[in-house]
């Protein structure tokens, strides 16, 4: 309320945030397009950025498993408002080059692709907390870096395994965000404070 930065030192969850699924969606519509889960995931996120009334038209329009090839080899639903047209034509139109030339690229340069071409680094950094959500993002990356050099250049596996995260329970933690001028309110749990010393500190909720 008073401006003042917030900084989590700690944080479970990671594979189910938004910006996490979002990117980890994308991947999984590359490896397989016919993935309908993937695929409404993406349409419907800043990536492609789809109405909710465009969602409900090609959901409508579209035969079930079959709704990628039928966006592909066109036409489009004649009832698309324009602007969701305009969008899902440039994505129809970039998807199916980068699912030709991913096998040439690096998981995580394949993240770093999309985030470019659809200016998602610049959505993510406008949002409230955007330093920590594009850290989630660049550590994203990481994982796919340290993925690929463990198991090879799986993108389906990788996917995977982003998947059976969430479903165990998610005990991932995000990215570290760095505090350069010591300005923000550092919020720790006690186990995560254990042994640090600060000149002031506020338990919080210490009501109960």
């Amino acid at each position: 309320e008073q401006g003042v930065r917030p900084l989590a030192a700690a944080g479970r969850g990671y594979w189910g945030r938004t910006h996490v699924l979002d990117l980890c969606a994308y991947l999984g519509l590359l490896a397989n397009p016919g993935d309908e889960l993937a695929l409404f995931g993406v349409l419907a996120s800043p990536l492609v950025g789809l109405s909710s009334d465009a969602l409900a038209i090609i959901s409508s329009e579209t035969r079930r498993d079959r709704r990628w090839e039928e966006l592909t080899a066109g036409p489009l639903p004649a009832d698309l408002p324009p602007d969701d047209r305009v969008r899902l034509e440039r994505f129809l139109a970039w998807l199916p080059r980068e699912r030709r030339e991913a096998a040439g690229h690096a998981l995580a340069r394949l993240i770093e692709r999309v985030v470019t071409e659809t200016g998602y680094d610049l959505y993510v950094l406008g949002l409230a907390g955007g330093e920590r959500r594009w850290a989630n993002v660049r550590k994203l990356m990481r994982l796919a870096e340290d993925y690929e050099a463990r198991h090879g250049r799986d993108l389906r596996g990788f996917v995977d395994r982003a998947t059976s995260e969430v479903e165990a329970g998610d005990r991932e933690s995000d990215a570290p965000v760095t505090d350069a001028d010591g300005s923000a309110v550092r919020m720790m749990s006690i186990h995560a404070a254990k042994g640090l010393e600060f000149p002031v500190v506020v338990v919080a909720d210490i009501g109960h």
